[in-house]
């Protein structure tokens, strides 16, 4: 009874162990359900599902803060140039134009107003270019030498003139503006007073010494040029209002007296003096530099001039006859050329430029 009892135990057991086998061998084969899936996997797909939800939403955006940007211009105030009629938008009133870059001149102007150029644009426009087109071609036609011919009239010539003989004799430069008139020039025309030419000469000459009593210039030693190069009429005019001691030539304060007595309506004259009266040896005893004044007639420039001063040094006496020439405009170009040759050779060391010059001013001078 008992041996039967163990049977069925025996029997039960195995049916048991035989019935996990074959439902582990059922999960084995049975494959995953989709609707279930590990807890790992879940959270990477729903990191993967954050971040395209994510840049879906900051590409949303961008055109977003576009539209915002164009918005907060929109309603900026405009603003238009009225000298290169620009328009533009800033929050609060500019200093200048962002496209000439003008001070003033902006005006505050409606969102919906179509861009159009002021209509006194055009014509002020117009004006401004007949002026420069106008003052170009004055000064173009003042400095341009004129064609000449004939011999140089012993008379003061306008650029343009001095130019043309100077150009006739392939001798024509910056040499040519020597009796250029500026500022400094002009105002030192102001101290030729008085009614007669003769009296507007003196007057300017008392004028010169004067500066040269106060220290203004000194004379210089001849018979050596100078370390800086000699000087047309407008810098020999800035040098006679503002520099102290300044080292000038005779001709330099013969050039600047010419061209202030000019601009004061007086047809002076470069002289060049050989000598003066009870003085035992040249004023220029090296021949190098020579001595100058000025010559000035009463009335037309014919026969010899009225008087001869001298605003260098001064003398009382005026060189008599035989003792000095009247140079004509070019002559006056040809000593300037000596003096500059002069000092290329001396302080350049450049003996193909003091030739070259040399060369020139004999042909002047011829």
């Amino acid at each position: 009874m008992s041996e039967a009892k163990d049977a069925d135990e025996r029997a039960t057991e195995d049916a048991k162990a035989e019935d996990t086998k074959t439902d582990a061998s059922s999960e084995r084969r049975m494959p995953k359900k989709r609707g279930k899936s590990e807890p790992g996997v879940e959270a990477s797909r729903a990191k993967s599902s954050d971040s395209k939800s994510s840049g879906s939403k900051a590409k949303s955006s961008r055109p977003a803060s576009k539209d915002a940007a164009k918005d907060d211009a929109a309603s900026e105030p405009r603003w238009l140039c009225v000298h290169c009629g620009h328009r533009f938008a800033a929050a609060k009133e500019p200093d200048r134009c962002p496209s000439c870059m003008r001070k003033g001149g902006l005006e505050a102007i409606a969102a919906n107003e179509t861009a159009k150029r002021p209509a006194w644009i055009a014509p002020v426009a117009v004006v401004a270019l007949v002026a420069v087109v106008g003052g170009g071609y004055a000064l173009w036609a003042k400095s341009t030498p004129d064609p000449v011919s004939g011999e140089v009239p012993l008379a003061p010539l306008e650029l343009s003139e001095l130019r043309g003989h100077l150009a006739a004799q392939n001798a024509d430069g910056e040499h040519a503006r020597l009796f250029e008139v500026d500022d400094a020039v002009e105002a030192l025309a102001e101290h030729a007073t008085g009614g007669s030419p003769k009296a507007k000469a003196e007057a300017l000459v008392e004028h010169v010494r004067a500066r040269a009593s106060a220290g203004a210039f000194e004379p210089w030693s001849l018979d050596t040029p100078r370390e800086s190069p000699i000087e047309g009429a407008p810098g020999v005019a800035a040098m006679l209002a503002e520099t102290e001691r300044a080292h000038l030539y005779p001709l330099e304060v013969a050039i600047v007296s010419v061209a202030a007595l000019r601009e004061a309506g007086v047809d002076a004259m470069v002289a060049e003096v050989w000598g003066y009266p009870g003085d035992r040896r040249p004023p220029d005893p090296s021949g190098r530099l020579g001595y100058f004044g000025v010559a000035v007639w009463d009335g037309d420039l014919e026969g010899d001039p009225s008087t001869i001063l001298d605003p260098y040094l001064g003398r009382a006496t005026e060189p008599e006859e035989g003792r000095f020439r009247v140079l004509d405009d070019v002559k006056v170009v040809a000593a300037f050329l000596g003096a500059q040759a002069l000092h290329a050779l001396v302080h350049e060391n450049d003996s193909t430029a003091a030739l070259s010059k040399v060369q020139r001013a004999i042909r002047l001078d011829g």
